[in-house]
């Protein structure tokens, strides 16, 4: 499920998720290595998104 704005019945979840991912970035960096087995991540042309 691709989480959408505030609209979305998920926002709660999002905004978890969110500031989950922002907590990783602050700890590690943008510069770091990140790596996933999902194939849409790993092909996307906008890694950026967000996939739940």
């Amino acid at each position: 499920m691709v989480l959408r704005g505030p609209s979305s019945p998920n926002e709660c979840h999002r905004d978890e998720v969110l500031a989950a991912a922002r907590a990783v970035l602050g700890r590690f960096g943008a510069d770091a290595d990140f790596r996933t087995s999902s194939d849409l991540a790993r092909t996307s042309a906008s890694p950026d998104f967000l996939v739940l």
